[in-house]
């Protein structure tokens, strides 16, 4: 009797031991995949008919920036929306307008309902709004099981992505582990309009906020230590905020303020 139940236990060991190792050559399947190690990643995430995300992940600093362009976002530089009929497209735009680089950048095209299914599969309740979801995913704790669904996950949220599991685990995985930082798109309006006087003709709620806007993204991404301001010097962040803050100029296009905070912006990455 004892030689038969050593045997169950020796087999119930060997059993055990195979999954678990067939489970840990799995995961470092991910981890040593080209999607997962470079850094840093760039995720840009077009809702039809709805906002833009773009999400920026540093391995070395261990932080994810999530930056919010509102549907029908304009770039008065380019003099083009950042909306595009591709989100590959809408990726470069993003990318070239914040000045940033990346070693992997993947864009998904994803709705309210797949948003729906996505977050009834994963989060187990309702939810359409993409902004909602990131951070919902940013609270929830990976579960060691989660790399056998990634895949089925992924086709949930977007079937027009370049998106594979590797690095859909990489983005689930940093938000679940790395600081988040979420910003709104300032510097950019929606279709141009000319205006007699850049603060006066807005509502006085509306200059405050985009003031408090402007003032907050520009001393979070110093703050951060982002590489978006390598060296910023007192007398470019000074210019900056003089040129951003004025309400002395008038007789402006407001395309061509924000040309122009864009620019002073630029002197700051280099």
């Amino acid at each position: 009797m004892k030689k038969r139940s050593s045997i169950i236990i020796a087999v119930v060991v060997v059993v055990i031991s195979i999954a678990l190792g067939g489970y840990f050559l799995y995961l470092r399947s991910f981890k040593m995949s080209q999607e997962y190690r470079n850094t840093p990643s760039h995720f840009l995430f077009e809702v039809k008919k709805g906002d833009i995300y773009f999400v920026r992940i540093d391995d070395e600093s261990r932080m994810v920036h999530v930056v919010r362009f509102p549907r029908f976002s304009f770039d008065p530089v380019t003099k083009s929306y950042i909306e595009s009929d591709y989100p590959e497209e809408s990726l470069r735009k993003v990318e070239k307008l914040l000045n940033l680089g990346s070693n992997g950048s993947f864009y998904a095209l994803v709705d309210e309902e797949s948003i729906d299914d996505f977050s009834k599969v994963v989060l187990k309740k309702e939810m359409k709004d993409f902004g909602c979801l990131l951070k919902a995913l940013a609270k929830r704790s990976m579960n060691p099981l989660d790399i056998f669904k990634i895949h089925e996950w992924l086709r949930k949220l977007s079937t027009d992505t370049n998106l594979n599991r590797y690095s859909f685990y990489k983005f689930l995985y940093a938000l679940s582990n790395f600081g988040v930082r979420y910003h709104e798109a300032v510097g950019i309006t929606k279709k141009p309009v000319v205006v007699t006087s850049f603060f006066d003709v807005l509502e006085e709620a509306e200059a405050e906020e985009l003031e408090k806007n402007l003032s907050l993204l520009v001393d979070e991404i110093v703050a951060s230590g982002n590489e978006l301001v390598r060296s910023p010097t007192p007398q470019n962040l000074s210019r900056y905020k003089e040129a951003v803050f004025s309400s002395e100029r008038v007789s402006i296009n407001l395309a061509s303020k924000v040309e122009e905070i864009n620019g002073l912006i630029l002197d700051l990455y280099k």
